[in-house]
């Protein structure tokens, strides 16, 4: 079955004074046997993004904000730029021809939201529509926010940024091995992709699947069908991405914070940023997005 996606196109500003706007995108599928990402499940992959805490209904705008709008939706450039051609086609084409059944695009000005806007359908289905409060699974985007929660820990002196993690790992400890041994893999390092570890990403699981543990993700145990998270090159010495590395502090905050990972993002980011549609968690109500 082809799978069909919904994007959700985020304009947002998190702690960041230096950069006026971050893009984030973010897609899920609506196939019936839709498969989830175990970061979807477990770690901080999980986020699942909607708008603000405010409603923002489809409304009208001012005509300068219109005019933006139109530009959005008639000026999409392609990935291919042909010479002495216009390589522009509108969002509906664009749906269309990538099979997008649905995606939201909502876009902060000066810290503020300047316009929000749904298309297509959350379950084709059914015909429903998205809105703006339609949940999107936002898939590593949500790692920035991760971060932040893992930047207000150091902020409370509940965590040192580079010190060795298996310092606060207390239900699981990070097996150091040939490649590691004699060095540190800290905070720091998980954050910037520099610990060396792999599983770049995960594939994910049915629905209808029994899904692992953290502790299985992490040591590559069934049912988890990824690769023990482990160190492929040395701590410190160059940039590879690893969705492993990451869910690593996941655990390192359940176990330095004695709660679960999406309580205490929840408490400690996202409700502070008023994002009060927005979770961590994959509760079985929550499991079709889009809903």
């Amino acid at each position: 079955m082809q799978k069909k996606y919904s994007w959700n196109i985020t304009f947002m500003h998190i702690y960041l004074s230096a950069i006026k706007t971050i893009l984030i995108w973010s897609f899920n599928s609506h196939a019936v046997n839709t498969v989830l990402n175990p970061g979807k499940c477990f770690f901080v992959a999980a986020v699942l993004f909607a708008f603000w805490g405010t409603s923002y209904a489809q409304q009208e705008y001012a005509p300068a904000v219109e005019a933006r709008i139109g530009e959005v939706e008639g000026h999409l450039n392609g990935r291919a730029q042909i010479k002495d051609s216009n390589n522009y086609n509108n969002l509906q084409q664009r749906m269309k021809t990538e099979g997008v059944n649905g995606l939201s695009i909502v876009v902060i000005n000066n810290y503020k939201i300047e316009w929000a806007k749904s298309y297509g359908f959350a379950d084709v289905a059914s015909g429903k529509k998205t809105n703006n409060e339609t949940l999107f699974q936002a898939a590593s985007n949500s790692k920035s926010l991760n971060a932040v929660g893992l930047l207000k820990l150091a902020q409370l002196k509940k965590i040192d940024l580079n010190t060795d993690i298996n310092t606060y790992l207390r239900s699981w400890q990070f097996p150091y091995d040939s490649l590691s041994e004699g060095k540190k893999i800290t905070v720091t390092h998980l954050l910037s992709h520099t610990a060396g570890t792999g599983v770049h990403r995960f594939r994910g699981y049915e629905v209808t699947a029994t899904l692992p543990k953290i502790i299985q993700i992490l040591n590559g145990q069934k049912p988890a069908n990824n690769d023990p998270v482990r160190c492929q090159r040395v701590p410190g010495k160059a940039s590879v991405y690893s969705g492993g590395g990451t869910t690593i502090t996941q655990i390192l905050v359940t176990d330095v914070q004695g709660q679960l990972y999406e309580d205490y993002i929840w408490q400690t980011v996202l409700k502070p940023l008023g994002m009060l549609n927005s979770s961590y968690a994959q509760t079985p109500a929550k499991r079709r997005i889009g809903q």
